[in-house]
């Protein structure tokens, strides 16, 4: 491994989802090499990339990611990038940890475009989230959804109205994966 390099993830936000936002993941593996990342992996068919650069600027890997996906594939997508070392982190900090063994599929973690002001969490705080739960952590949000996914209410929809901030939710199998991927690239 280059010493040189960090590994990194990026989460694409509604990349292939419901028929929309079509990018087959070959050609974003290809995209991500053009640009020059290097040891580039996908998981599932979403827009979920690990990749290693000699970048160190998150938010400036994003711009040009979101420049090149429009440039090439003409979506204005959301793209969001971490360096890999933060989920072990958030792995540990998660508050619903004692969920995930038998319900992974109903625990996530939200990515945030940066730390939510006090107005948006007051904001959020009257929003109606029950039977959901969740807990903010910097630019993250945990949460977990009883009823899964597709009946939460607490939604992207929901945390960029009362936040005002972009978000994409990941369900904690694919943090997990990523996080194992990441240790191999």
């Amino acid at each position: 491994m280059n010493k040189t390099t960090k590994t990194y993830f990026a989460l694409l936000r509604g990349i292939n989802v419901g028929g929309k936002n079509m990018l087959p993941m070959v050609s974003l593996k290809k995209l991500f090499e053009q640009i020059g990342f290097t040891s580039v992996t996908t998981y599932l068919q979403s827009g979920n990339v690990v990749f290693r650069s000699v970048m160190t600027d998150e938010k400036q890997i994003e711009i040009i990611l979101k420049q090149s996906i429009h440039e090439n594939f003409g979506l204005l997508i959301e793209v969001f990038v971490k360096q890999t070392n933060v989920l072990t982190g958030l792995i540990d900090q998660n508050p619903f940890n004692n969920r995930v063994e038998l319900e992974s599929d109903k625990t996530g973690l939200v990515f945030l475009s940066g730390i939510p002001s006090p107005e948006g969490i007051e904001k959020l705080s009257t929003y109606e989230v029950q039977p959901d739960e969740y807990f903010i952590f910097r630019d993250y949000v945990f949460i977990y959804c009883p009823n899964g996914f597709g009946r939460a209410r607490i939604t992207n929809a929901v945390l960029e109205s009362k936040l005002k901030l972009k978000s994409t939710i990941r369900n904690w199998k694919t943090i997990q994966a990523l996080a194992k991927i990441s240790t191999t690239v």
